[in-house]
Formats: structure tokens, sequence, C-alpha cells
């Protein structure tokens, strides 16, 4: 009897529990409905993952119906800038000091305090200008775009052909047939150094849809017409970016690191007025705060630094170069400065010319402002000298 009794409630407990059942199941339901299912892999021409071995982080490929908004970090408080003080109050003789005791013997710098002193050093010379020639291809897109001589807007979307990837630095070689708009194309040449973006854009200065080396070698001549018309003297562009016949026939284009200088002087002037100065100051400033050499690595500083460099890596067979173009600010400070800097390699040199102009940088800024600046020294070193 009391087995019976217990059957009995359990069933009764069961049935006044399981119209329960239906509820849970129905609001089950209801929350997987809004969560979407799975989605299932699908094969697609581009392939943004398989990054450059060379890197360790890239910023993912922008979608090709999104136009991102350009970056436009606040600027620091504008403070009057008046000449370095500087020791001895010869700026050429103290930074000729520092370059002698810091970089290989044949190098160019051109210094630059806004408001003060130059110092001019070698600055002449004739060196392959490598990633710097993004700068004033830039400013020549931006030019055009405003006057209406391009063919595109900032709008017009560009597919990357898998014919026209290069090798070097850049993400868009990852991803053929993928499509973005003009203006992700260009902030990728500067933030990323991107040499398919600088090719795409410089077979459309030449007229073209393509980058066959008819329209690169047209817009090259488009770039270097402008920079007649700003007044910019001692760069010329000749072919575009990975162009192996004109390393063959050694028709390469040229800078000098006055010319760097020059350009960056100009767009930090001239950025309420030159087209395309004021969003490609906050591109370089992106890059500002990476070493120079290794892009992807970040260096912690208190400083505004807008950059740009370029590497030509030496080989048994040629030489290559180093540059770096900077414009330096530092809060608390009024010294501003231009710091443009070129240093020819050769295969043993190539190794110690990084921490060579890193040194150099680091002084430089020392003996300009009295501080170190990590940013700027781009090596570990803790003790000034």
């Amino acid at each position: 009897m009391i087995a019976l009794i217990v059957a009995t409630v359990i069933i009764f407990g069961v049935s006044r529990t399981t119209p329960r059942a239906p509820l849970t199941g129905a609001a089950t339901a209801t929350a997987r409905a809004t969560i979407p299912p799975p989605l299932t892999p699908t094969p697609v021409a581009v392939t943004v993952t398989a990054l450059p071995t060379a890197t360790t982080t890239v910023p993912a490929i922008p979608e090709a119906t999104a136009t991102p908004p350009l970056l436009r970090p606040t600027p620091p408080a504008q403070t009057a800038t008046v000449p370095a003080t500087i020791p001895g109050g010869n700026l050429s003789r103290d930074v000729q000091a520092i370059r002698a005791r810091d970089l290989p013997e044949i190098n160019s710098v051109t210094v630059i305090v806004l408001g003060g002193a130059e110092a001019h050093l070698g600055d002449t010379r004739e060196v392959y200008p490598a990633s710097t020639v993004k700068l004033p291809i830039y400013l020549t897109l931006a030019h055009r775009i405003r006057t209406g001589e391009a063919s595109i807007t900032w709008e017009t979307p560009i597919t990357v052909q898998r014919e026209e990837i290069v090798g070097g630095t850049g993400v868009l070689q990852n991803a053929p047939g993928s499509i973005h708009s003009v203006r992700e194309i260009a902030q990728l040449m500067i933030t990323e150094s991107d040499n398919v973006a600088a090719n795409l854009l410089l077979g459309r200065l030449g007229g073209g849809q393509d980058t066959s080396r008819e329209h690169l070698l047209a817009g090259a001549t488009v770039v270097d017409d402008y920079l007649t018309a700003l007044g910019i003297h001692g760069m010329t562009l000749r072919h575009g970016l990975q162009d192996s016949q004109a390393f063959t026939t050694g028709t390469l284009s040229t800078t000098t690191s006055a010319a760097l200088a020059q350009i960056m002087l100009l767009t930090d002037r001239e950025q309420t007025t030159l087209d395309g100065a004021t969003d490609v100051l906050a591109l370089l400033g992106e890059r500002g705060t990476h070493n120079p050499w290794h892009p992807s690595d970040a260096i912690a500083c208190g400083l505004t630094v807008q950059r740009i460099g370029g590497i030509y890596p030496a080989s048994a067979d040629r030489p290559g170069v180093r540059l770096d173009a900077l414009i330096v600010a530092t809060p608390g400070s009024t010294v501003r400065y231009i710091l443009a800097v070129a240093v020819p390699t050769t295969p043993a040199l190539e190794q110690s010319a990084e921490t060579q102009i890193a040194r150099f940088e680091g002084d430089l800024h020392l003996l300009l402002t009295g501080h170190w600046a990590q940013c700027v020294d781009t090596t570990t070193r803790q003790a000034t000298p």
C-alpha cells in the first residue's frame, strides 16, 4: 500500500510538472531562433590571413564595401617654435659631431629646427628613394582629385588583380580579387607602406586602369611634374614600385635627404592649403610611433612623430640604402624639428645600419631637447652618452 501511495504521488507530481516542458522548449526554440546558425566556410577569392612571415601583426584588409573614416589624431596644443638651444650655438658643427660618431662614413643628413637653425650635411647626394616616393604620390593624387584632373575620385572602387601583385611591404599582396576604394588604397599605401597600393594609384595617375609599365611610367612623370610645381628639387620618380627592369638597367628613381626634408617641411607648413596634407600627416602620425625598420613594432614614447621611411636592402651585386624622414615634437618643449637621413649600405653594413641610424636619431633628439625619446632612438639604450 505504501508503495502504491508513493507511485501515485510521483505520477501526480510528474503530471503537474510536464506542462512546463513545452514552455521551456518554446523558450529554448525562441532563444535559438535569435542566434544565427553557424556559418559554413565558403571559398573566397581573397585570403587575408596569409600574412607575410616577416611581420607579427598586420591589420585586416578593409571590407570591400566599407570606407573607414580617416584617423585624425588630436594634435597637441600649438606653441611657438624657437631656435634650439645648442651648446656653442652652432647646429651644423654639433650635428656633424654626432654624425661622425654614429653613422657610416657615407651618409646624408638634413636637420631643420622649425623657426630656428638648419644643418645640411652631404644632403645633395642622390640615393634610391624606396618607399619614400609614396608621400609625393599621395599628395599628387589628392591634388589631381580635387582639380578633377584624375580619372578617379576618393570613392572609386579598384579591384586588386592577381597580375598586379608585387613583393615587398604591404597587405594587398595577400588579397588578389579584393575591392577597395581609392581612399582605402591610399591609406594602406602610407600606413602599411603598401607597394601594390602605390602601383595601383600610380597607374591611375598615368591615365590607365591597370599597373602596366607604360601607365606606371606615365604616373611617375605626373608626380615629377607636381613636385616641380611645388618647388621640390632633388627627387625624381622614374618607375613604379618593385620594377625589376629599372633595377637591371640602373634607371632607378632618386632622391636626396634635402628633398625629403623639403617635402616634409612643405606638408607641415602648408597643411591647411596643400591638397592632402592634413590627411597624410595624420597617416604619417600613425606610423610615427613605430620602428621605421619594423613597422609592426610599436614603440612607447611621449612624442608626436610623423614619419616616412624606406629600405632598399643591399645584395652582392648592388648597394642598398636606408632612409628615414620625420617631423618630431616634444610635449612641454617648444622645439619641433624635421630630420631626414639617408645611409647607403653594403651587405656588410646592412645589419648595423638600423642600430646606427637609431643611435643617431636618439643623440640628435638629446642635443635638441635635452631628453631621450624611445620612438626616435629605436634601440633599447637607456643611458645618455
